[in-house]
């Protein structure tokens, strides 16, 4: 799932290929210890994915992200 950036701070996400997508990272929260290496991209559990892939598929608009880091 490509991403925008909206914010100056994040306004070249898309030139800069950001996408959302799964990983494969615990379903559970891990904080403060790290999963994997970034490169950018927020990235959630394959079963996560799974069921926010059932709910984009019936939007009709775009979809907004908060994404804190």
């Amino acid at each position: 799932m490509v991403l925008h950036g909206l914010e100056k701070t994040n306004d070249n996400a898309y030139e800069r290929y950001i996408v959302f997508h799964s990983w494969g990272i615990p379903d559970e929260e891990v904080y403060p210890i790290e999963i994997s290496e970034s490169w950018g991209c927020p990235a959630v559990s394959n079963n996560f994915m799974k069921e926010m892939d059932e709910i984009l598929k019936v939007k009709e608009k775009p979809l907004l992200f908060w994404i804190y880091v």
